[in-house]
Order: structure tokens, then sequence, then C-alpha cells
């Protein structure tokens, strides 16, 4: 082929996830039991990849990226460090309406995926398989309460964003799997 067509071919047959929006439900594995968590927590992570692939089809990649992760979790405690600096969680009494109480966390990560791809279909769509590992490096944490001031026995709404918050991870590792077909994929993380 001539130089024309083998640009026409690699542009018929694109490689493709360079740019990625993951919408989330966050959870957390032993949490204490005496802290529930919403069924709502929920974060997004977006990040640039550079698909390099391994074979002459793409049907196998190799994927290093940048990008940043936004994780939500909204429970019914308040966050405390007593004074030999350990990090507890106390229950919100049941009886207290609040608005809203969450621990919020951005990383900055890199992304390193492995990735396996069918060919291409009639509708040209792929099925996407990968496997891979993240390394984030905390940029903001913060936790956020909106309800009853809980230090007086007022009946005054307040609005706390703590960003003194010692004992969070500075740093995360953990794999991560994707599953799926075209531009809709299933994920799982976890670090």
């Amino acid at each position: 082929q001539d130089e024309f067509g083998e640009k026409k071919a690699r542009m018929a047959n694109p490689s493709a996830d360079r740019l990625v929006f993951e919408f989330n439900h966050d959870n957390w594995i032993n949490k204490p039991d005496n802290i529930k968590l919403r069924w709502y927590n929920r974060g997004i992570n977006s990040y640039v990849s550079f698909d390099i692939p391994l074979d002459k089809n793409s049907h196998v990649a190799f994927a290093p990226g940048v990008g940043i992760s936004v994780n939500n979790v909204y429970h019914d405690g308040i966050i405390t460090t007593d004074t030999a600096n350990v990090t507890y969680f106390e229950p919100i009494q049941s009886e207290i309406d609040y608005r809203n109480n969450k621990l919020t966390t951005a990383y900055i990560e890199v992304p390193l995926e492995l990735r396996f791809r069918s060919g291409v279909d009639k509708n040209n769509n792929r099925w996407k398989f990968a496997v891979g590992l993240r390394g984030g490096y905390l940029i903001n944490g913060h936790s956020k309460y909106r309800g009853p001031d809980l230090t007086q026995s007022t009946d005054r709404t307040i609005k706390v964003k703590d960003l003194r918050l010692p004992n969070l991870n500075k740093y995360r590792l953990g794999s991560t799997v994707r599953l799926g077909y075209g531009t809709f994929n299933i994920v799982g993380f976890y670090s």
C-alpha cells in the first residue's frame, strides 16, 4: 500500500479509550461497625491514556495514562482525632436530623492497563477487557457536614468543611479490571 492507504487503514481501525470517564459507586470495606454508609456514595474518574498496540491488529495494547479520581462517601459519623493522633468515627445520634455528611478525597492518578480487544464487528465496535493498576497521590481530602450544630444545644443549622483531616492515605495503589463493548464498560477498582 502507499503512504495514504496505510494512513487510511490505521484511521479505519483506531485504538480506543484514550479519554475515559468513569462514574462510580464508592464503598468502604472494614468500616467501623457503628457507622452506616448511604447507598448513594458516588465518585468520578477521568483520565487520558496513551494506547500502545502490542500487535499489528490492535487486539492487545499497553496503556499508561494520567488522570484524577474524586470519591465521596456519605456516612453517619463525625471524624475525630484524639490527642494521640488516632482518627476514628463517632456516630451521629439517630435523633439528629442532618442534611449532609460526607468524606471526599481527590487523587492524581497514574493508571496502567493491559488491554485485550476483539476485532471490529459490523457496528464498528469491539468487545474489550482490561486489567491493570492505578497509583495515586492525594491532592484534596475533606469532610463536609450540614445540619444542627452538634457542639451546642441550639437549633441553628451550620455548614462545616474540614480541610485538616490527618491520617488520610497520601498514596494509594489498587488493581482495576474493565469489561465493555463499544464505549460502555463496567469497571472495578480495589485499593
